[in-house]
C-alpha cells in the first residue's frame, strides 16, 4: 500500500502510495464528490479495505498538522482488528511513524492523526474540532446516534462521514435513515450485491452459492444479495411504522385513556400518553423527573380530560409504583404472568410480550394512530426495536430490555408507553368501566332520593 523513499534536501521522509486496483463499484463510492456517503454492501465486498486505503492516504495530505481522520468500529476490537491493526503493521517498520497502541493512534510523517475508536457509547466521542474526515464501519451495527456526533465533529472542518456495513434490511432503523437522506445534494448512497462482487474478481462465485445453499432465503438475501429484511425477529413492518401517522382513518371513540412509563434512572425520561380509543392524541415527556412532578402531570391531564382513574395505567416498577399508590390507578407489571383471554392463559412468556406482540399486531393491520408529530423520531427509532425474542419454555418472549437499552442508548420509554395500551383491552377494562359507571349513577340516584327536599316542593301539611 505504501512505498517511503528519504528527501534529498531534508530529513523528512517523503511517503509514496500506491493505489491498489479497485473495483469499478468500489471508485464510484471512493470518489464521489459529495461530503457524506452510506455503502450498504454484500459481506467481504471490499468496503473496508478500500475505506481504510482512502483514510490512510487523506491522513498524509493534512491541511494542518494535527488535523485527525478517524476510524469508527461497532466495538473496540472491531475498530481495532479492522481498522488499526493493519495499518499499524503496514508502518512498523517505516520511518516518519508514530504508532501508539493505547490509545490507538498513528502519527503520519505529514503530521495527519489516524485515530482508531468504538461507537458503543456515542457521547463518549464529543470534543475535537480539527476532524477532517470519518469512517464509520458497519455503521448499520451501530446506534443511530453516532450520526449526530459524527456531523457535529466535523462541523467545524467541513469534512467527510463515511459510512461503511452489510445490508441489515428495508426496515432497519439505518436505512429508513438513508431513504431520508437521499435527495440531499450533500449525500450519496450506494448498494454492493455479492454479485457485483463476483463480476469485478473480489468475491468467488462458488463460496457465494456454497453461502446461498447453507443459509436461510431471508438471511442469504439480505448478507449477500442486499435484499429483503435481514431480522426475522422484527415484528413490525416499516411501512407500517411510517402510517402510524397517517392512519386517519382510526377515529376517536370518546372513551379516553392515559398510560405512563415513569422515569427510573438516570438516563430514562418519563413518557406520559392521552389516548382516545386508538388515537395516541397527545404525548409529554419529562426528563429526570420526581414522583410528585409525575403525580402532578398524570392527575391534571386526567382531570382536564375526564379519564378516571382506573382507565390510567402506570407501570408499577421502582418509581412508578409509587405514583400508583398516590393515584390509585391502575398498575402494570410487565414481568408478570400473561392474563387470560376468553377463559385461556395464551402461550407468552410474561405480560410484557403479551402486550407488545399484541402491539405489533395492531400497528401492522393499521388500527392506530399517533396523532401528534412529537418525538416522532424517537418513537420510530423505538418501534423498529419490537423484536422477537428466543422461545422461553415453548412461549413467546421479546428480546430482553437491557439488550434493547444497548442497542437504542436508553430505555424505550415510548414504546412501552405505547404497549401499555393493550393491557386496557386484555383485562376486558372496557367492560369493568361501564359496571363502575352504572354502579356510579346507582348511587348518584340514591343520595338524590335521600336529600331533603326544599319548601317549596314539599307536600303541604294538612294538620292530622
Amino acid at each position: 500500500m505504501a512505498m517511503l523513499s528519504l528527501s534529498s534536501s531534508s530529513e523528512v521522509p517523503t511517503v509514496t502510495i500506491k493505489q491498489p486496483t479497485f473495483a469499478g463499484y468500489q471508485l464510484d463510492y471512493l470518489d464521489a464528490p459529495q461530503r457524506f456517503t452510506a455503502v450498504e454492501a454484500s459481506t467481504k465486498s471490499g468496503k473496508s479495505f478500500s475505506r481504510r486505503f482512502r483514510l490512510f492516504k487523506s491522513a498524509h495530505t493534512p491541511v494542518e498538522v494535527g488535523d485527525e481522520y478517524w476510524w469508527v468500529g461497532p466495538t473496540l476490537d472491531q475498530a481495532r482488528t479492522i481498522g488499526f491493526e493493519p495499518l499499524a503493521r503496514l508502518v512498523a517498520t517505516l520511518p516518519g511513524y508514530q504508532v501508539n497502541r493505547v490509545p490507538m493512534r498513528i502519527v503520519t510523517p505529514a503530521g495527519g492523526v489516524l485515530r482508531f475508536h468504538t461507537g458503543e457509547n456515542p457521547d463518549h466521542l464529543y470534543g475535537p474540532s480539527n476532524v477532517r474526515e470519518i469512517v464509520g464501519d458497519e455503521f448499520t451495527r451501530m446506534r443511530l446516534d453516532c450520526w449526530q456526533v459524527f456531523r457535529s465533529l466535523v462541523t467545524a472542518t467541513k469534512g467527510r462521514i463515511d459510512l461503511i456495513g452489510n445490508y441489515t434490511g428495508e426496515d432497519s432503523a439505518w436505512h429508513v435513515w438513508i431513504k431520508k437522506m437521499i435527495g440531499d445534494p450533500d449525500f450519496a448512497y450506494f448498494k454492493i450485491t455479492a454479485m457485483q462482487a463476483v463480476e469485478a474478481g473480489i468475491m468467488d462465485g462458488e463460496e457465494v452459492e456454497s453461502a446461498r445453499r447453507s443459509m436461510t432465503p431471508s438471511q442469504f438475501a439480505a448478507l449477500y444479495m442486499c435484499e429483503g429484511v435481514a431480522d426475522p425477529s422484527m415484528l413490525v413492518d416499516y411501512a407500517a411504522i411510517m402510517d402510524l401517522w397517517t392512519n386517519e382513518h382510526v377515529v376517536a371513540t370518546g372513551t379516553k385513556c392515559i398510560t405512563a412509563d415513569i422515569a427510573r434512572y438516570g438516563h430514562d425520561s418519563t413518557v406520559v400518553g392521552l389516548w382516545d380509543g386508538y388515537r395516541l392524541t397527545k404525548v409529554t415527556r419529562l426528563e429526570r423527573s420526581g414522583m410528585d412532578e409525575c403525580v402532578s402531570l398524570i392527575r391534571g391531564i386526567a382531570t382536564a380530560e375526564g379519564v378516571p382513574m382506573s382507565r390510567v395505567i402506570v407501570d408499577d416498577d421502582g418509581v412508578g409504583g409509587g405514583v400508583v399508590d398516590h393515584l390509585k390507578c391502575t398498575p402494570f407489571n410487565g414481568g408478570s404472568s400473561a392474563v387470560l383471554v376468553e377463559g385461556n392463559r395464551e402461550q407468552y412468556a410474561n405480560l410484557r410480550s403479551q402486550c407488545y406482540f399484541r402491539l405489533a399486531q395492531i400497528i401492522n393491520a393499521r388500527g392506530m394512530m399517533i396523532a401528534t408529530p412529537e418525538h416522532r423520531d424517537l418513537m420510530e427509532r423505538e418501534l423498529f426495536l419490537i423484536r422477537r425474542g428466543d422461545d422461553r419454555g415453548g412461549k413467546l418472549a421479546m428480546i430482553p430490555k437491557d439488550e434493547v437499552k444497548v442497542r437504542l442508548g436508553r430505555s424505550p420509554d415510548f414504546s412501552d408507553m405505547l404497549m401499555m395500551r393493550m393491557y386496557l383491552d386484555l383485562t376486558g377494562q372496557p367492560a369493568f368501566i361501564e359496571s363502575v359507571n352504572a354502579a356510579a349513577e346507582r348511587t348518584q340516584a340514591y343520595i338524590r332520593r335521600q336529600r331533603p327536599k326544599p319548601p317549596s316542593e314539599r307536600m303541604p301539611y294538612s294538620g292530622r
